[in-house]
C-alpha cells in the first residue's frame, strides 16, 4: 500500500512539475518512525532544508531530500528555503504498532514447549474443548485490526481489538499441531505490527442435562432433581438452587430442595473436571401458597403391599398418582393404598380442588424411597480402561448402610473404605483383567436386605513410545506394548500394521502426530507427537580447490545460527587438521599434492555436510582467446587469456619489441588493454603478444600471437580558391574515404562556400587513419561603379538628350562588357536609359553596376518672392583644390557673393557637408558631381552650382591567414585614364616593403596584431592607402612527462594552452611513435632519449615541445 502512494505521489510531482502549478512541497504526510521517503521542491536553486521542531538527518539532493524519519511521534513541518522563497508541509510521524495479545489462560495450562523442538518451535496454550476464549489488543480508535486464525474458529467480528475464539480439538493423547492466532494492527499512515498466539482444545469436557426442566411447584413443595451426564469425568457438581443454597456433591446423584418462599428460580449445576466445566439451568416457578400436604413418607422395601398414605386438606376433589408402584384403592379419597414394585424409588403425586381453605392448585409430589429386597442394579461402565478412575452407585434409600467389597484379578477381595455419599464408590482399576464389584444394602427399620455383584472387565492402556525429536530425512523407529496399527498425519500416511514396532521418514520438517489404533487396548488410538527438525542448510565452502603447497588458504562458511556446531576436516596423505568455527586457515604440507576438506554443520541435533577436493596446480597452459587480428597505430584492443589457474596464478603480458605498444591491466583477470604504437618511418611492424602464467612460483606456461600493426595511410588533401558566389571542393588522396572538418572541428561537405582552413581523416583498407590539412581562398569581388564627368543636356520638352557623354567604369587590368554590347571603357552614349557593365578581372571574377542616364528635372525656386525678397547675391560654380599626394582628399570652397547665410554641400557619393569651404575624402574612384547652395531665412536664395571632380585611384585588398603565413591579393582600382603604376605594401612587423600587385604570401616570427597597409601610385603621382589590422596566431600546448620506475612504461601528457588542437604526434625518440594526446611508452633499453610533440590544429599550424 505504501508503495502504491508513492507511486501516485511520484506521478502527481511530474503533472505539478510539468504544468507548472506545483505550490509547496510534495512528498508522503502520513509516515512511520524509521521510515525513508522522499520529498519535492517546486523552487530553484540552491535549496536549505529544515525540520521543526526537531531535525533527523537529511539527505538533500537538487531539488529533492532524502530523510528517514527516527524521531518520536508527533507533528513536524517540514520547509524549503531557497533564500528568496519558501514551502512548508506538514507531516504526521506515527509510532508502528506493536500490539500485545492478552488473555486468560486455562488453570491447567502448562504452556510448555515441546521436548526436542528447535528453536522458534512455540508450544500450544490448551484449552478445554468448545471452550470460547477471549483475545484482546489494547484499543487504538484511529487504527485497524484484522484477526486471522488456523486450527480454530473465530466466534463473531474479526476487525475488533478484542475476538473470541474456540481452538480445534486435539487428537487424543497429544496437544500438536496447535492452531495460530495472528493479529495485524495498522495505523494511518499504512505501517502494520502483528502478534500471535497458539491454541488448542484438548482437556476433556463433557455435557449434563438436568431434569425435570420448567418447574411449576406449590409453596414449601420439595423438589427432586436428577442428571444425565455425559463425558468427564467429573470430580465435583455444584448445585446452586437460585434461593441461596448451595450444594457440592462428588458424584451425580439426585438432589431433592424444598422451597420456602414464593417466587421464580434459576437452578445451576455445574460439573467440573480436573481442568473444565459445563453447566445446565433449569427454571422453578414457586407459588404463593402451600399445597396439601402427604404425610405417611418414609422408605419401603422392595414390593411392599398395602402402604397407606394420606392428606389432611378438606377439599372436594382429590386426584393422586403413583410412579414405581400402583394405588389398590380409589385414587379420588383422601388416602390410598399402594403396593410398591421393586424400586429403588417411587413418587406419589396429588392434585386437589376445591378445598378450604384455598390451596395451591399445582401437583405436588413426594418421593418414596425403596430399599432392594434381594438384588439390585450397580450402576457404572462395565468395561474399563487400565489405569483409570470411575464412579459407581447403588440405589440412594435414606438410613440404610452400605458395604462395598471389589474382587480384582488376583482374587483376593478387599472392602472398600465407606465414602461420603456411602452409596457412590469410586474405583482406580490399576491392573487387566476381570473384576468383581458387590455392594450390600441393609436398613436397621425395614426388614429388607439387597445386594448385587457387576463384573467389570478391564482392558489394558496401550503405551507408544519413540523420540521427541528427529531429523529430516532420518529413519525414525516406533514401538508399543501391543501389536498396533500405524499413521501419522499432515497426511494421514501408515506405516505399519499389526506391530509392536514401526519406522518411517516423514516427508519434511514440521510436528507430526504418530498414532496408533489396537483392537486388544482401550485407550485405542492414541497417539504421540514428534518434532522433525530441519537440517541444516547444505554447506557450501568458500575458498580456493587449486592450492599450492605449504601456503596458507582461508575457508568460510555462512548463514548458520550462533549455536550451530562446526567442524572442518582437511586430510590427505599426511594427515588431518581440524577446525571448528565458521573460518578455517589451513596451512598446507610442504609435500601436499591432493586432499579432501570437508565440513560439517549441525543445529538443533541435525547435521549437514560438504567436502571439496583440493589440489596442487600441474603445468599451466593459458590459452589467448583474442584473435590475433592486425591493427593500427594508436588503436586500444583488449586481450584475454584463458586461465589455468584464476586466481592463483600470475599472469604477465610481454611485447614484442616492447617499446611497439603500451601495457595496461584489464578490467578482468586475464585481460589486458594495449595502446598500440605506430614507427617513425610509417611502415608495418610485425610484433608478438606473449601470456605467461605462473603457479606457486614454479610452474611457468605461456601462449603467443603474432600479428602486424599497419602504417597510417599518407594523406593528402588539396584546396583552392573561388570567386564570391560560388563554391569550391576539396579533394583527398591516399585513403578509402574521408571526413573534412572545418577549423571548429565542425564536419562539412567537400563542397565549402566560405574560406578558410579545412582538414580531413582520411581511413584507409585497414581501418587505419591520418590527417592532412589544407586551405581554401576567396577572390575579391572586382569593383564595378559607373561614373561620367558630363552633364546630360536634353530638348525642351525633357525627352531627348541634345549632347553626348562618355560613361566610365572602374578600372585594375579588367575586361568590360556593356550592356550596349561595347567592351572599352568608356564608352559614348547619347540617349536617354539606364547602362550596366560587367568588370571580370584576372582571376575570372565579375561584378556589374548599372546607371541611369536622364533629362535633369530644373531646379525650381520655391520661394514667394512676394513675401520674402531675393538675396542680393549670386552662386557661381564651387573651386577646389586637390590634395597631393592622396588624390582622393578635396577642399572645396564656395564662389559666391552671398554673406550671412549658410552653404549647404553634396559631394555625389553620398556624404554632405555645410560651410564655406570644406574638406572631404572619396573611398572609391570615379567622377563626382559636387553641388552646393545657399541659405538664408531673409532671403530667397540663388540657384544652386555645380563642379565635377575626379578620384583616380582607391587601395584595397583581400586576406587570409593560415599559421603565421598571410596571403593578400590585391583589390585596387583607378579611373581610366589613370592608372596604378606601383603597389607597396607594409607588414607591419618591421620587415621590408614589398612591391607589385600579386606580393604572395608573408610569414610572421611571432603571433601578435599587425597592421598591414596597402599605398597605391598613379604615374601622376597620386596615391592611396588602405590599412587592416591582422591577428597572427597559432597553437600553445605544454607537456608533463612522468617516468615509473625502472624501465616501466613512461607517460606523456600534454595541456592545450590555446587554440583547436585536433592532432598529436609524439616522437619517442626510439623510433615509435603515438597520435594520442595523454600516451604511455616503455623503452626497450636503457638509454638517453629525446622525445618530441608536434601539436596541429584545425588549420593544420604546429607548434612542437621537445
Amino acid at each position: 500500500m505504501k508503495n502504491l502512494q508513492k507511486i501516485l505521489l511520484l506521478c502527481m510531482m511530474i503533472l505539478f512539475v510539468s504544468s507548472g502549478l506545483m505550490a509547496q512541497i510534495t512528498g508522503d504526510q502520513d509516515v512511520c518512525i524509521d521510515e525513508t521517503e522522499t520529498y519535492y521542491s517546486s523552487l530553484s536553486g540552491t535549496l536549505t532544508w529544515t525540520i521543526t521542531p526537531v531535525s533527523p538527518a537529511t539527505f538533500p539532493s537538487g531539488n529533492s531530500l532524502f530523510l528517514t524519519w527516527n524521531v518520536p511521534p508527533g507533528t513536524y513541518t517540514l520547509i524549503a528555503d531557497n533564500g528568496a522563497a519558501s514551502e512548508n508541509l506538514t507531516v504526521q510521524v506515527y509510532a508502528t504498532p506493536a500490539p500485545v495479545i492478552d488473555y486468560l489462560e486455562n488453570d491447567c495450562n502448562t504452556h510448555e514447549g515441546i521436548e526436542g523442538a528447535g528453536a522458534g518451535v512455540t508450544a500450544c496454550d490448551t484449552f478445554c474443548i468448545n471452550e470460547l476464549v477471549e483475545y484482546a489488543v489494547p484499543d487504538d480508535p484511529l487504527n485497524t485490526y484484522l484477526w486471522t486464525i488456523s486450527g480454530g474458529t473465530i466466534v463473531g467480528p474479526d476487525n475488533q481489538s478484542t475476538v473470541y475464539v474456540i481452538w480445534d480439538v486435539a487428537m487424543t493423547g497429544g496437544d500438536f499441531p496447535c492452531g495460530r492466532l495472528t493479529v495485524t494492527e495498522t495505523n494511518p499512515a499504512g505501517c502494520s505490527g502483528t502478534d500471535e498466539v497458539f491454541g488448542v482444545s484438548s482437556y476433556p469436557n463433557g455435557t449434563i442435562t438436568v431434569s425435570p426442566g420448567i418447574s411449576t411447584i406449590c409453596l414449601n413443595q420439595s423438589v427432586a432433581f436428577s442428571l444425565s451426564v455425559t463425558g468427564g469425568p467429573f470430580i465435583t457438581y455444584s448445585w446452586d438452587f437460585g434461593d441461596g443454597t448451595i450444594v457440592v456433591n462428588s458424584g451425580a446423584s439426585p438432589e431433592t430442595h424444598t422451597y420456602i418462599t414464593s417466587g421464580t428460580y434459576q437452578v445451576v449445576v455445574t460439573a467440573s473436571t480436573e481442568c473444565c466445566s459445563t453447566s445446565d439451568t433449569v427454571e422453578v416457578i414457586v407459588d404463593n401458597t402451600e399445597g396439601p400436604n402427604i404425610f405417611c413418607i418414609s422408605a419401603v422395601c422392595a414390593n411392599t403391599v398395602g402402604a397407606e398414605y394420606c392428606t389432611d386438606a378438606v377439599c372436594s376433589t382429590y386426584d393422586w398418582d403413583v410412579d414405581g408402584g400402583v394405588i389398590t384403592s380409589a385414587p379420588n379419597q383422601p388416602c390410598i393404598t399402594v403396593d410398591w414394585g421393586a424400586g429403588p424409588v417411587g413418587t406419589i403425586s396429588l392434585l386437589v380442588g376445591g378445598c378450604s381453605p384455598g390451596l395451591c392448585a399445582d401437583t405436588v409430589f413426594a418421593t418414596v424411597p425403596i430399599m432392594p429386597d434381594g438384588t439390585f442394579d450397580i450402576t457404572g461402565p462395565v468395561v474399563v480402561c487400565q489405569g483409570v478412575t470411575e464412579p459407581y452407585s447403588a440405589p440412594y434409600v435414606p438410613g440404610a448402610s452400605y458395604t462395598w467389597t471389589l474382587i480384582p484379578p488376583s482374587g483376593i477381595p478387599v472392602t472398600l473404605p465407606y465414602g461420603m455419599p456411602p452409596y457412590i464408590q469410586d474405583i482406580t482399576f490399576s491392573a487387566a483383567g476381570t473384576y468383581q464389584l458387590i455392594c450390600s444394602m441393609e436398613h436397621d427399620l425395614l426388614d429388607c436386605v439387597g445386594a448385587d455383584t457387576l463384573i467389570i472387565q478391564t482392558a489394558p492402556l496401550l503405551t507408544l513410545s519413540g523420540p521427541a525429536s528427529a531429523c529430516d530425512g532420518s529413519t525414525v523407529f516406533f514401538s508399543s506394548n501391543y501389536p498396533a496399527d500405524w499413521e501419522y498425519n499432515l497426511p494421514i500416511t501408515p506405516f505399519g500394521t499389526a506391530t509392536t514396532s514401526a519406522s518411517t521418514t516423514f516427508p519434511g520438517p514440521g510436528v507430526y502426530h504418530i498414532i496408533a489404533s489396537s483392537a486388544s487396548v482401550c485407550n485405542s488410538p492414541d497417539s504421540i507427537s514428534i518434532v522433525i527438525n530441519p537440517l541444516p542448510a547444505t554447506p557450501v565452502i568458500s575458498g580456493p580447490s587449486v592450492v599450492c603447497p605449504g601456503g596458507t588458504y582461508t575457508y568460510t562458511v555462512s548463514g548458520y545460527s550462533p549455536t550451530a556446531s562446526i567442524v572442518w576436516t582437511f586430510t590427505d596423505v599426511s594427515g588431518s587438521i581440524f577446525g571448528y568455527d565458521n573460518s578455517f586457515d589451513l596451512t598446507l604440507p610442504v609435500a601436499f599434492t591432493t586432499g579432501t576438506l570437508s565440513i560439517m554443520v549441525t543445529e538443533n541435533g541435525c547435521s549437514n555436510s560438504a567436502s571439496i577436493t583440493l589440489d596442487a596446480p600441474g603445468t599451466p597452459a593459458p590459452v589467448i582467446t583474442t584473435s590475433a587480428a592486425n591493427v593500427c597505430p594508436d588503436q586500444t584492443v583488449t586481450y584475454s587469456a584463458t586461465l589455468s589457474y584464476p586466481g592463483l596464478s600470475d599472469v604477465e603480458w610481454t611485447i614484442s619489441p616492447p617499446s611497439a605498444g603500451t601495457i595496461t591491466p584489464g578490467l578482468l583477470p586475464g585481460t589486458v588493454d594495449i595502446l598500440w604504437h605506430g614507427n617513425a618511418s610509417n611502415t608495418t611492424q610485425t610484433v608478438t603478444l606473449t601470456v605467461t602464467e605462473t603457479t606457486c612460483l614454479t610452474s611457468t606456461g605461456t601462449d603467443v600471437i603474432t600479428f602486424d600493426i599497419y602504417p597510417r595511410p599518407v594523406i593528402v588533401a588539396t584546396g583552392g580558391a573561388f570567386c564570391p558566389g560560388t563554391s569550391f571542393t576539396l579533394t583527398a588522396t591516399g585513403g578509402n574515404s574521408y571526413q573534412w572538418f572545418d577549423e571548429n572541428s565542425v564536419p562539412v561537405s567537400a563542397t565549402v562556400t566560405q574560406q578558410g582552413s579545412y582538414y580531413v581523416v582520411g581511413t584507409d583498407g585497414n581501418g587505419c587513419t591520418n590527417i592532412d590539412y589544407t586551405d581554401v581562398f576567396e577572390y575579391p569581388e572586382p569593383e564595378a561603379f559607373i561614373s561620367t564627368p558630363d552633364n546630360v543636356i536634353c530638348n525642351d520638352d525633357g525627352t531627348a538628350m541634345t549632347n553626348s557623354i562618355d560613361l566610365y567604369a572602374l578600372d585594375n587590368g579588367y575586361t568590360f562588357m556593356w550592356s550596349t554590347g561595347g567592351t572599352t571603357n568608356p564608352i559614348t552614349i547619347s540617349n536617354l536609359g539606364t547602362y550596366s557593365v560587367t568588370v571580370t578581372d584576372m582571376n575570372g571574377c565579375t561584378n556589374t553596376d548599372t546607371y541611369d542616364v536622364f533629362c535633369p528635372v530644373p531646379v525650381e525656386d520655391t520661394c514667394d518672392t512676394a513675401i520674402t525678397p531675393l538675396c542680393a547675391c549670386d552662386l557661381f560654380p564651387p573651386t577646389f583644390v586637390q590634395s597631393s599626394p592622396d588624390c582622393n582628399e578635396f577642399t572645396f570652397s564656395s564662389n559666391s557673393t552671398c554673406v550671412g547665410g549658410v552653404f549647404n554641400w553634396t559631394f555625389g557619393d553620398g556624404f554632405s557637408g555645410t560651410g564655406t569651404s570644406v574638406v572631404h575624402s572619396y573611398n572609391q574612384a570615379g567622377y563626382y558631381h559636387v553641388y552646393y547652395s545657399y541659405y538664408d531665412p531673409t532671403c530667397c536664395p540663388p540657384l544652386p552650382e555645380d563642379t565635377v571632380v575626379a578620384v583616380p585611384v582607391a587601395a584595397d585588398f583581400a586576406w587570409e591567414v593560415v599559421c603565421n603565413t598571410l596571403t593578400v591579393v590585391d583589390n585596387a582600382s583607378f579611373l581610366p585614364p589613370y592608372s596604378i603604376v606601383t603597389w607597396e605594401w607594409d607588414w607591419g612587423d618591421g620587415s621590408p616593403l614589398t612591391y607589385g600587385s600579386a606580393p604572395g604570401v608573408h610569414t610572421y616570427a611571432v603571433p601578435n596584431t599587425y597592421p598591414v597597409t596597402l599605398t597605391v601610385y598613379t604615374a601622376a603621382g597620386c596615391e592611396a592607402s588602405y590599412t587592416q589590422n591582422i591577428t597572427i596566431g597559432g597553437p600553445a600546448v605544454s607537456t608533463t612527462i612522468s617516468p615509473s620506475a625502472c624501465n616501466g612504461p613512461v607517460a606523456f601528457a600534454a595541456t592545450v594552452l590555446g587554440g583547436n588542437v585536433i592532432d598529436w604526434q609524439w616522437d619517442f625518440g626510439d623510433g615509435f611513435t603515438s597520435g594520442q594526446q595523454n600516451t604511455e611508452h616503455t623503452y626497450d633499453t636503457p638509454n638517453t632519449y629525446t622525445w618530441t610533440l608536434t601539436a596541429t590544429d584545425a588549420a593544420g599550424c604546429q607548434t612542437t615541445a621537445t
